[in-house]
């Protein structure tokens, strides 16, 4: 069990994809710990507008999980507008927050519903 956690704790600093580090391009592909913001300012920004590959979505709630490790904060951002955006990763703009590229995916049948479930050390 403790080999299990340090792993989940490995992953989630960055530090598996530490040999990765000298190939081209790898200081863009590894977001440092503070890349994404916490829940509570996610949280300040419910009913605010985010552009979405040129579309606008709605922040319609943050939903936190309960914290099993003080170190790690789980949460999922639940967005809502047109359909037409497939899962993947996708450049989220705010003004608040400048951009963010996360990884989506549409949780309803319409796809009017987007869904991203962020992990993030505190």
């Amino acid at each position: 069990m403790n080999r299990r956690r340090s792993l989940m704790l490995a992953a989630a600093s960055g530090s598996l994809l530490a040999p990765l580090a000298g190939l081209p391009g790898a200081a863009q592909a590894l977001p440092s710990r503070s890349s994404v913001p916490a829940a509570a300012r996610f949280s300040a920004l419910v009913g605010q507008r985010f552009s979405v590959a040129g579309r606008s979505y709605r922040l319609e709630a943050v939903r936190t999980a309960p914290r099993a490790n003080a170190r790690l904060e789980q949460f999922s951002l639940v967005l809502r507008g047109r359909a037409g955006l497939s899962d993947g990763l996708h450049r989220l703009h705010h003004p608040a927050l400048g951009e963010l590229q996360l990884q989506l995916a549409v949780s309803n049948a319409r796809g009017t519903t987007l869904r991203a479930d962020i992990s993030r050390l505190a």
